[in-house]
């Protein structure tokens, strides 16, 4: 088997990108009982590259800002601050938090951006001649989002006005992404190709995490509760929430 490392530089629906290196494994039929032969090995068609390629996929991934805003609480998002600020259980909690006073939500972050995080995945390859074949791959990557929110809180004394409090807002979600489609290779010398790949791509992003920290109160706004209102201590069905899945032909 020949070892061979490939870097790619490519953009995920001209507005995600990543980068990473992937190591695959091809299957050669040599003829090792003519050495003479096998030294003489130049040209693509001399060497059987038909069957099977296999490899991993490893590098880093940088999800669009755009999409990070659907965890900074806004109302318009599902996850929204207000609506667990509204509810009096979890008012409460967070009024502890800021010796009993009383706070109104201020403001809620405009633009939210991933952090860089790691891409792990799997890729396998069909030959059916030297040139083309089908291929599969399967990525996955982690991605994290935070900025801050501000509550409007009362004064201690009441003669002064409400101070601008600021406290983490947070995202955390899991990507797959399934790659299917054709591969075609063009060899120009002995020790140089490249190659297209064409198909369709799938993916789908589980939201893990959203949330708000305010001192030691670490409280998740997944509205999981749909449109019942939140009760402490009661036993209901929560919703798990996925945020989109789809697929797109990519070339």
């Amino acid at each position: 088997m020949q070892l061979r490392l490939i870097f790619w530089f490519l953009a995920l629906f001209a507005s995600n990108s990543f980068i990473y290196a992937q190591y695959s494994f091809h299957r050669e039929k040599l003829n090792y009982f003519n050495t003479e032969t096998n030294r003489k090995k130049t040209e693509k068609n001399e060497v059987d590259r038909r069957g099977l390629t296999f490899g991993l996929n490893m590098g880093v991934f940088k999800g669009s800002s755009e999409q990070a805003t659907y965890y900074n609480g806004s109302d318009r998002n599902e996850n929204s601050i207000k609506y667990f600020i509204n509810n009096t259980y979890f008012y409460n909690e967070i009024k502890q938090r800021l010796n009993q006073r009383d706070f109104t939500l201020y403001s809620v972050p405009s633009s939210m951006s991933y952090d860089m995080s790691m891409m792990i995945g799997f890729y396998a390859r069909y030959n059916y001649n030297n040139t083309t074949g089908i291929f599969v791959q399967f990525n996955f990557s982690k991605l994290n989002t935070q900025n801050q929110f501000a509550l409007k809180v009362d004064s201690v004394t009441f003669t002064s006005e409400p101070a601008l409090k600021y406290f983490p807002v947070y995202g955390q979600e899991e990507r797959t992404y399934i790659d299917l489609g054709l591969y075609k290779d063009f060899y120009f010398g002995e020790k140089t190709n490249f190659w297209v790949e064409g198909g369709f791509s799938f993916n789908n992003t589980i939201v893990k995490k959203n949330g708000i920290m305010v001192g030691d109160l670490d409280l998740s706004i997944i509205n999981v509760y749909g449109n019942r209102p939140y009760v402490p201590n009661t036993r209901r069905n929560r919703l798990r929430i996925f945020r989109r899945c789809r697929f797109k032909p990519e070339f």
